[in-house]
C-alpha cells in the first residue's frame, strides 16, 4: 500500500495511542482501522463462492494430474535410455570376451557408454 501524497510505502509505524498508521516519507497519517477494513475488501475479492470451490478443485487436480503425468513420462523415458546404455556395455563386454572385437575398439566404447551411463545417474540420481 503506497501513500497518496508522495507515494512512498506504507511501512511506518503505529501511534497506538491514536491509532493512526504513518509513513516515512511525508508523515501522512492513516486510521488504524480504515486501513484493516480497506485490507478485509481486498480479502474478500480473493475468497471463492461455495459454487466455485468444485470448479476450482477440477482445475487444480488437473493442472498436477498432468505435470505429474509428464514428469512419469520423462522418467519412464529415462529409465529406458538408462537399459539401454547398459544393454550397449553388456553387447561389447561380451563381445570382448569372445574375442570378435579388439582391445582399443572395447576401451574406447566401454568408456564412451560408461561415462554417459554415468552421466544420466548424476544429472537425474533419484530416477531409477
Amino acid at each position: 500500500m503506497r501513500c497518496n501524497e508522495c507515494d512512498t510505502p506504507m511501512t511506518g509505524y503505529l501511534v497506538k495511542a491514536k491509532g493512526l498508521c504513518r509513513t516515512s516519507g511525508c508523515n501522512q497519517t492513516a486510521s488504524a482501522k480504515e486501513l484493516d477494513i480497506h485490507f478485509e475488501q481486498i480479502l474478500d475479492l480473493f475468497q471463492l463462492d461455495a459454487c466455485d470451490v468444485p470448479l476450482v478443485e477440477e482445475t487444480v487436480k488437473g493442472y498436477y494430474s498432468a505435470f505429474f503425468q509428464d514428469r512419469e513420462t520423462d522418467r519412464k523415458a529415462l529409465k529406458t535410455k538408462r537399459t539401454s546404455i547398459q544393454n550397449q556395455i553388456d553387447t561389447i563386454e561380451e563381445r570382448h570376451v569372445l574375442g570378435k572385437i579388439q582391445d582399443e575398439l572395447f576401451e574406447k566404447y566401454h568408456a564412451k557408454y560408461t561415462e554417459e551411463l554415468e552421466e544420466k545417474r548424476e544429472k537425474y540420481p533419484k530416477t531409477q
